[in-house]
């Protein structure tokens, strides 16, 4: 069989493929296909990373150009409700809690997956829809619209949507990040640890890193339809997590209601009826500045040069490579450096971060 032949039959195969498979199978199988050319013959997947005013994405494979300017472009009116996040900061389990309260606890009442319900805004075109086709499945809850999108490129200010916002300590973010693409991609394929670093902390994953990311939504915080939570505090205080939810997007919680939706986002539910593929790698646990080996928190964020030692990262399986360096958080302190104090705001609101363990 020659090459030609070979490559004529994989490519026949590929075709038939993409035509029976889910949108999010067909990204996997892209994924799978091209990453080998990235890592091997280009040389590194940030490569043919975009620039989108100004804004870093990954590369067309990952974000076609068309499916973000779609998503850009769209007016949101007052039956929105988004729902934010850098990724892996909990973003499903923030949709999940939604999905709950806005049907009174009827919908994913054993399980579902969240696509069900939610549009996500930069892979709408994806499933060959515009973000207006499903507001008449929306008429009597707001609808749902999940997005890793930088507040830079959407319509927040004057807008009549909501925007709710969870923010996670960037240690577990990478982490977490760094296990599902060994769970995606495998130990050859995935990025190796400077480049992934590089990605998420000064280079070209979703508006420039986890801080600049962050800091965009943080500055909009006072914004009267803008409401930031933490992940910390949904695993810490879920009910009055749940209840601070329920008041921004206008749901009424009666006892009843709280303890479906509180039950519903508990570890073991979880585990028993979602499809939770890394919990074994990252299970619910306070966020790294709580744990002794790294010292004070206040210290860990001063420094901020070392985010993990291999004692703190002995809940992940991968020890050696949770070994992270970053300069995140003392990003996130410098970025209004040259007068404004958003950046010191940040973290003296959460005062748990000054807490020694």
């Amino acid at each position: 069989m020659t090459g030609t032949t070979v490559c004529a039959i994989t490519v026949a195969l590929l075709s038939v493929a993409m035509m029976v498979l889910s949108p999010y199978e067909r990204y996997l199988l892209k994924c799978w296909a091209f990453y080998p050319i990235y890592k091997f013959v280009i040389g590194g997947f940030h490569k043919f990373d975009q620039n989108i005013n100004g804004y870093f994405y990954l590369n067309p494979l990952v974000n076609p150009p068309e499916r973000i300017a779609a998503a850009r472009a769209y007016e949101p009116d007052s039956d929105d409700l988004f729902f934010t996040a850098y990724p892996k900061s909990g973003t499903h389990a923030l949709g999940f809690m939604m999905v709950h309260l806005l049907s009174g606890g009827k919908q994913c009442t054993t399980g579902c997956d969240l696509r069900e319900f939610v549009t996500a805004a930069e892979f709408a075109a994806d499933h060959g829809m515009d973000l207006d086709d499903a507001r008449d499945a929306y008429a009597t809850v707001p609808r749902l619209i999940g997005t890793h999108m930088p507040a830079h490129h959407m319509r927040v200010v004057g807008s009549e949507a909501r925007y709710l916002v969870i923010v996670r300590d960037p240690v577990a973010v990478l982490q977490s990040l760094r296990t599902m693409h060994f769970f995606l991609f495998g130990p050859v394929l995935r990025q190796s640890l400077d480049e992934f670093v590089a990605l998420h902390t000064d280079g070209s994953e979703r508006d420039t890193g986890w801080a600049d990311h962050v800091h965009g939504w943080w500055r909009l915080r006072a914004l009267p339809n803008v409401r930031i939570i933490f992940y910390e505090d949904l695993v810490a205080e879920p009910e009055q997590t749940v209840r601070t939810v329920a008041e921004f997007v206008g749901r009424e919680l009666d006892a009843g209601l709280l303890d479906i939706v509180t039950e519903r986002m508990s570890k073991d539910w979880t585990i028993r009826h979602c499809d939770v593929t890394t919990e074994a790698s990252t299970p619910f646990s306070p966020p790294a500045a709580f744990r002794k080996e790294i010292g004070s928190a206040s210290t860990f964020i001063v420094n901020s040069t070392k985010f993990f030692s291999v004692k703190g990262a002995d809940r992940f399986s991968l020890a050696q490579e949770s070994i992270i360096r970053s300069s995140a958080w003392a990003k996130m302190l410098a970025l209004d450096a040259g007068g404004g104090t958003d950046g010191a705001d940040f973290i003296k609101n959460r005062p748990y971060y000054f807490k020694n363990p």
